[in-house]
């Protein structure tokens, strides 16, 4: 009786346990929490395009690493986040509906910016700078956002 008794109380907090996430450290960090970035240059790995001169493009990521958000150029945007490894993904990508037009090409920009996003694959971080990688050898480069 004293054994099932104890058998019964480990299979009730076992999973209890892994569900509430008892192994503590068991998510490794991966760095990008809490952090906020500037995008430096984007599109063709060998030989990515610069911003329109007196824009901004940035990225928060938030202290737990589930979303991130920031301004396109014009539009304010969000999405889901999920890294696992050096794997990235941005889902979900949402974004306000402002339509810009100085300086000429912010929204083209925006819309490239946002399309490569959701098609982040892996990510690599430097000392500084953050490269995302995406489908088709296209890239966002990334410098770490001032103050």
């Amino acid at each position: 009786m004293k054994r099932l008794n104890i058998w019964l109380m480990l299979s009730l907090a076992v999973p209890a346990l892994i569900t509430a996430g008892g192994c503590a450290g068991s998510t490794p960090a991966t760095g990008l929490e809490n952090t906020a970035w500037e995008l430096e240059a984007y599109g063709n790995a060998s030989g990515p395009a610069f911003l329109i001169p007196g824009t901004r493009i940035t990225l928060t990521f938030d202290p737990d690493l589930t979303s991130g958000s920031g301004s396109a150029g014009c539009n304010s945007y969000g999405a889901h986040v999920l890294v696992e490894g050096s794997k990235i993904t941005f889902s979900e990508i949402y974004q306000t509906e402002m339509y810009c037009l100085d300086p000429a090409g912010i929204m083209d920009q925006e819309n490239s910016y946002l399309e490569l996003l959701g098609a982040a694959k892996t990510y690599s971080l430097g000392t500084d700078n953050l490269t995302i990688y995406c489908d088709n050898a296209q890239v966002l480069v990334f410098n770490p956002a001032a103050g």
